[in-house]
């Protein structure tokens, strides 16, 4: 066995058909079995299930109950007892493995991680998907409790990244975030978020899919996904109130949270209003559904920038659809789609408003921007382009931890 060998992950959940943390940790794990290495799973035996252990997909993933099987626990306890469970099995195992990626939620879970590394010399990877402690001290204030909370834990988080070998991330922009709070850039790597590369055969012409799906047949602005206090929803609804009678356009919203309730109760006041509202399909209807718009929105408030890096947007380079970043400019979902000319950022909903009419209106639309997508999505958001660069990160000589 190599230097490499005997990788272990520990995450949240493990399996697909969940979130895109869970689906992404699973192809993971599976594309590094599959490339000759040992790979062993640490994670949640799901709520009231025993423990367990077994292979699946060439993996041995052990599950750890968070509670006395059949019984179900309060959901409050659910990540604090998780998060116990998954350090105390890091503490007491006698497996020995080469090197771990740990992610970040539950939060502090690298604590386990140095367990692994102080017992047995494991090499840490700490795979930084999301920055939720920092988030939330940034929508709240300052001086609140919750806010001073989630920074103390924050604090404590970048100390265990710290004892880290390497520290992943998903985007520049957050690899930039976590070296000002203190993370020694020769430890930082960027590795995107991904979309299996047969996505594309899978892509459907918009006026197909909305037939498909029951719907008018108009110029189409799609979000999808979750509208929560950490995507900017203000300029998407000036965009809605602004364009939502003309009768050659319409918006659609697959989803839920605040940002499109907001908007559902804006539209039931203007029932002349051109907005449609789904709720969010199941996985095996997510690519018909996503070809349904002709325009795609991505939203990032301005105080999340770092924190993460939204991997809808995988999915949307995939099926070669033009997308409008609402977002800062320097913001790695924005930089992503300008640079590659897959789409135009709008930050504002004056710009928004235009981008929209501009597109609607461009001739040839969709296709410069269609065999853009298409190439941003083959070089740097599918898996083939992705997976490969985290079996050579674990290839890279091992070097002491700080």
């Amino acid at each position: 066995m190599t230097e490499a060998g005997r990788i272990l992950l520990v995450g949240q959940s493990y399996g697909r058909g969940g979130a895109a943390t869970s689906r992404l940790f699973t192809e993971l794990a599976e594309a590094l079995a599959s490339a000759d290495f040992v790979v062993e799973v640490l994670t949640s035996a799901g709520a009231a299930q025993a423990s367990s252990s077994q292979w699946e997909g060439g993996v041995l993933v052990h599950r750890v109950s968070v509670g006395l099987p059949g019984r179900r626990i309060p959901a409050r306890l659910t990540l604090p007892l998780l998060w116990f469970q998954l350090v105390r099995w890091c503490l007491f195992t006698r497996r020995r493995y080469h090197q771990a990626i740990l992610l970040d939620t539950p939060y502090l879970l690298t604590l386990g991680g140095l367990f692994l590394c102080w017992r047995h010399g494991t090499r840490l990877i700490a795979w930084v998907m999301d920055r939720p402690l920092l988030q939330i001290s940034r929508l709240r204030p300052e001086a609140s409790p919750q806010a001073r909370l989630a920074l103390g834990l924050n604090r404590l988080q970048m100390a265990l990244y710290r004892h880290c070998q390497l520290v992943v991330s998903l985007g520049e922009c957050m690899a930039a975030a976590l070296a000002a709070e203190g993370i020694p850039t020769a430890r930082l790597r960027v590795i995107g978020t991904w979309e299996q590369d047969d996505l594309p055969t899978a892509a459907l012409p918009a006026v197909s899919a909305r037939r498909i799906c029951g719907l008018p047949e108009a110029f189409t602005v799609m979000y999808s996904g979750y509208a929560g206090a950490w995507h900017d929803f203000e300029p998407i609804f000036e965009a809605v109130v602004a364009l939502a009678f003309n009768q050659d356009l319409q918006f659609l919203f697959c989803g839920l949270g605040p940002g499109i309730e907001r908007i559902r109760v804006w539209a039931a006041d203007h029932p002349k209003s051109r907005v449609l509202f789904r709720e969010l399909v199941p996985p095996q209807q997510r690519v018909a559904s996503l070809c349904c718009g002709d325009v795609h929105l991505v939203a990032l408030r301005a105080s999340m920038a770092g924190t993460c890096c939204p991997s809808k947007l995988d999915a949307l380079l995939g099926l070669s659809r033009p997308v409008i970043v609402v977002a800062p400019p320097h913001t790695q979902t924005a930089r992503d789609v300008v640079e590659t000319g897959a789409g135009v950022c709008a930050p504002t909903g004056r710009e928004l408003v235009a981008a929209i009419r501009a597109l609607k209106e461009a001739p040839g639309f969709p296709e410069p921007w269609a065999r853009a997508a298409h190439q941003a999505f083959l070089v740097s958001h599918a898996a083939s382009a992705v997976l490969p660069r985290w079996c050579a990160l674990l290839e890279e000589p091992i070097q002491a931890a700080i």
